[in-house]
């Protein structure tokens, strides 16, 4: 969360000139591009565990989400 913050944080500092919607779009975009870092992971590491039903699972979830169209990709972002 502190990791959110700051990000939100250094672009309400850095777009001080730029029009509200602009700074929302921007704080929302930096806010989807952690959500997809964080999911990642996760799925990184379900890759690496030694457990083969999460190893299968990450591919699955990976193979799913590779496989979505951008809208698609987008509301299963806001599910996450």
């Amino acid at each position: 969360m502190k990791l959110v913050w700051a990000c939100c944080k250094a672009v309400a500092l850095t777009a001080v000139g730029w029009q509200r919607s602009v700074r929302l779009r921007v704080i929302d975009t930096v806010l989807m591009l952690l959500l997809v870092v964080s999911k990642a992971q996760q799925l990184l590491q379900g890759l690496q565990s030694k457990d083969e039903a999460q190893q299968v699972a990450a591919v699955t979830e990976m193979c799913q989400v590779f496989s979505l169209s951008d809208n698609q990709c987008s509301a299963v972002m806001n599910k996450w």
